[in-house]
């Protein structure tokens, strides 16, 4: 089997990391690379289990998002859910054993297991703090089951289902873009892309959305006026229907590419895609780094405090 490189791209989420903080982003994607082989330094071993860690907020959106997942996935193939009361019954019992390898620290021998950030840095969070955590995935799923979107997706045709939570990719420019479309389904000349929340919409929204319709024209030739994209959170159960024109579109992609600019202009030798660690400063907020993952590698006086 051929060694994995570690090749550049382009993602939403690789966007943001890079402008909260441009020492964050080089643990993420070049400091942490290659972490996951048995006979890595320790440095690198470090930083790839802390990539790893998840806060409790984002633990709860990707225990929801697994969920739905794992359903729409079956019911593409035919396969009907589970009663609901059984769905939160098995969430509940798969989160109580994130939580407690969490807590034992397991992810330090199996960094792919659940490793919350408030058990790593032993963060302090009452009882009722995590019983909320808890709660609010299971109201999500509630609500996304009880509703007149799954209602529809239910008795979408198997054969017009498109995607669901793959990793797929496009290109601008001979540059590879990243998305993860939640779900994505054909009804007739148009396509509909659902993405999924479970917290507060960010300020730049239209970014993501924008993305994922750049990939729909791409990828099935789609004009934006049969691209609908629906937004729903699941916490407020309330659906967002966003519209985009060709303008939007247009913007982000130049957005893109002078981002692509940035981030490769910071690199030691573009063409291998090596970076080095001086080039990229830490966060002058100190403010800023008390959720960072990588504090303790960072900045270890500020861990200590």
């Amino acid at each position: 089997m051929s060694k994995l490189t570690n090749e550049f791209s382009w993602s939403k989420s690789r966007y943001d990391i890079f402008n909260e903080c441009r020492r964050k982003y080089y643990y993420h994607y070049y400091a942490s690379w290659g972490g996951w082989e048995p006979d890595v330094p320790a440095q690198t071993r470090e930083i790839y289990i802390l990539k790893q860690l998840k806060n409790r907020w984002m633990w709860a959106g990707d225990v929801v998002h697994k969920c739905l997942q794992r359903v729409l996935d079956n019911l593409s193939k035919g396969i009907s859910p589970l009663p609901l009361e059984d769905i939160l019954d098995l969430t509940r019992k798969s989160m109580r054993t994130d939580f407690r390898l969490s807590r034992e620290g397991h992810y330090r021998q199996d960094p792919k297991s659940c490793a919350l950030f408030e058990h790593e840095y032993q963060t302090q969070v009452t009882q009722e703090q995590w019983q909320q955590i808890a709660e609010t995935a299971e109201y999500a799923l509630s609500n996304f089951f009880l509703s007149p979107t799954f209602l529809s997706i239910f008795y979408w045709p198997k054969q017009d289902i498109l995607e669901i939570e793959n990793l797929a990719s496009f290109e601008i420019e001979a540059n590879k873009i990243y998305v993860k479309l939640d779900f994505c389904c054909r009804k007739g000349a148009q396509i509909y892309i659902y993405d999924w929340k479970t917290g507060k919409n960010g300020p730049d929204v239209d970014f993501q959305m924008a993305c994922y319709a750049l990939y729909v024209q791409k990828r099935w030739g789609i004009e934006l006026n049969n691209c609908k994209i629906i937004e729903y959170n699941l916490v407020d159960d309330r659906l967002n229907i966003l519209l985009l024109v060709p303008k939007i579109c247009q913007e982000i992609e130049e957005q893109i590419l002078q981002s692509i600019g940035q981030m490769t202009g910071l690199l030691k030798d573009k063409q291998q895609n090596i970076a080095c660690e001086a080039d990229f400063p830490q966060n002058e907020h100190l403010g800023d780094c008390k959720w960072c993952n990588y504090l303790k590698v960072c900045r270890p006086e500020e861990d200590k405090c």
